[in-house]
C-alpha cells in the first residue's frame, strides 16, 4: 500500500479537520531547499554535487557523501514515470560505482564554488562538516534516494523487491507541501522504509559487522562529559546538534559497546539497556539503586560532576541524548587499553567494528568478553 501523508488541524472547535496538501508547482524549489538544508533528507550527509553531468551526458540532481565516505544519489521525480525513476537511479548508480576519486573531488570542488561560494577541497569540507579526516578510500558503497510526493503500488513493490531480495540500498523520501493564507509554507516528510533498517540489513548481508560497537565518551576537558559520571551511574551520552541526535536515536537496546576515552584508550564494556532520550526526560530504568531517578535531579543535587549535560536541554534538536548502560567491566582512566592495532575514531562517537579489524579480538580478550553475549542480548 503506497505511503500517504495526511495533515490534520486539531485546534478547531469542530474537531480535527483534514488539511488538503498543495501542489508544488516547481520542483526545482524543492531542490533549492535541499541544497540549502540537506538535513531535510538526512543530517548525516554532506552535499557535494548538484546537476552533476556524468560521462554519459546525463544529469544527476544531487550527490552527497556520508561520514563513512559512501556516496548518496538523490533524484527528484519531476513528473517522470515510476519506472523511469527507478531506471534512472540504477543508471546513475552504475556510473557512480566506477567513478574515480579524482572525478568525485572535481564534482565536489565545482559544487562548493558554485553553491557554497568557496574555493576549497572535498577533504577540507569533509573534515569541517564531519569533524574527522576523510577516509582514505571513498565511494566504497553508495545509496540511492528518490524524492517524490507519491508512489504507485507497482513501484513500491519494485523498491521492496530490490531492498529485500538483492539488498540494494535504495529508498523513497516522500514529501507533502502546504502553503497557508498567512504565507507560511510547510514541508512534511516520510520514508518508504526506515533507513536504519535498510542500513542494518545490508551491513548484515555483507557480513561486515562483528556485532560489537565502538562508543566514544566524548570527554573534552573538565567542562564537557565526564567518565566518572558514566561509570558511577551507568549511562553514556552525546548530542548538542541534530546530526548527533540522529545517530543517538539509531542506537538500540542490546547493542554491546566497547567504550573509548580520549588519551586513555578503551575503558569499559557494556550493554545498551534503553533507547536514547533527551537529558531532561531521562530516568534510570534498570539501575536498581536509581530506578525512576532522573539525571537532571542528580545534577541539581550535585551528584553529577558534568554541568555540560544540561546545555540546550529545552531544545530537542540541540540537547544531550542519554542511553542507560549495564556495565560488564569498567576501568579507571589510567587503566585503559591502548595499542597501535586498535580502532580509534576520535571524531565519531559511535561506529560498528568491522570483521576486517583486529580490534574486536584484542578487546574481547582484554575485557574477557565472548560472542555468547551477542546471543544473550539477541544482537
Amino acid at each position: 500500500m503506497p505511503v500517504q501523508i495526511d495533515i490534520w488541524d486539531v485546534g478547531t472547535e469542530d474537531g480535527p479537520l483534514k488539511i488538503l496538501p498543495d501542489i508544488l508547482s516547481n520542483e526545482s524549489n524543492l531542490e533549492d531547499w535541499i541544497t540549502k538544508k540537506p538535513e531535510i533528507i538526512d543530517p548525516n550527509i554532506m552535499l557535494i554535487g548538484r546537476q552533476v553531468t556524468n560521462s554519459y551526458e546525463k544529469r544527476m540532481d544531487l550527490l552527497a557523501i556520508t561520514e563513512e565516505g559512501d556516496l548518496v544519489i538523490i533524484e527528484l521525480k519531476r513528473g517522470k514515470t515510476p519506472r523511469e525513476c527507478i531506471a534512472q537511479l540504477l543508471d546513475y548508480a552504475s556510473w557512480i560505482y566506477h567513478a574515480t576519486q579524482d572525478e568525485i573531488e572535481r564534482i565536489a570542488s565545482k559544487f562548493f564554488l558554485n553553491y557554497r561560494g568557496k574555493e576549497t577541497t572535498l577533504s577540507a569540507e569533509f573534515k569541517e562538516f564531519f569533524e574527522i579526516a576523510i577516509p582514505e578510500n571513498i565511494n566504497q558503497d553508495h545509496k540511492m534516494i528518490l524524492v517524490a510526493s507519491e508512489l504507485d503500488d507497482e513501484s513500491e513493490r519494485i523498491f521492496h523487491y530490490l531492498i529485500d531480495k538483492y539488498k540494494i540500498n535504495i529508498n523513497v523520501f516522500f514529501f507533502t507541501y502546504k502553503q497557508y493564507e498567512s504565507g507560511q509554507r510547510q514541508l512534511i516528510r516520510a520514508w518508504l522504509i526506515d533507513p536504519n533498517r535498510i542500513d542494518n540489513e545490508i551491513d548484515a548481508s555483507k557480513n561486515m559487522k562483528t556485532g560489537f560497537w565502538f562508543f566514544n565518551v566524548g570527554e573534552k576537558g573538565k567542562e564537557t562529559r565526564n567518565w566518572e559520571d558514566c561509570k558511577k551511574f551507568g549511562f553514556l551520552s552525546a548530542g548538542q546538534g541534530l546530526r548527533y541526535k540522529t545517530k543517538m536515536l539509531r542506537i538500540f537496546e542490546g547493542m554491546p559497546l566497547f567504550v573509548f576515552l580520549k588519551k586513555s584508550g578503551y575503558v569499559g564494556f557494556g550493554i545498551v539497556k534503553t533507547r536514547a532520550k533527551p537529558f531532561k526526560d531521562f530516568k534510570f530504568e534498570f539501575n536498581k539503586d536509581y530506578v525512576d531517578v532522573s539525571l537532571l535531579s542528580l545534577l541539581e543535587s550535585g551528584s553529577l560532576k558534568s554541568e555540560f549535560l544540561k546545555n540546550n536541554m529545552d531544545d530537542d534538536d540541540k540537547c544531550e541524548y542519554v542511553i542507560e548502560i549495564e556495565w560488564k567491566e569498567m576501568r579507571n582512566r589510567n587503566e585503559g587499553v591502548l595499542g597501535d592495532d586498535l580502532f580509534v575514531y576520535p571524531g565519531t562517537f559511535c561506529a560498528f567494528l568491522k570483521k576486517s579489524s583486529s580490534t574486536v579480538e584484542l578487546l574481547k580478550k582484554a575485557f574477557k568478553v565472548s560472542d555468547d553475549i551477542l546471543i544473550e542480548n539477541n544482537y
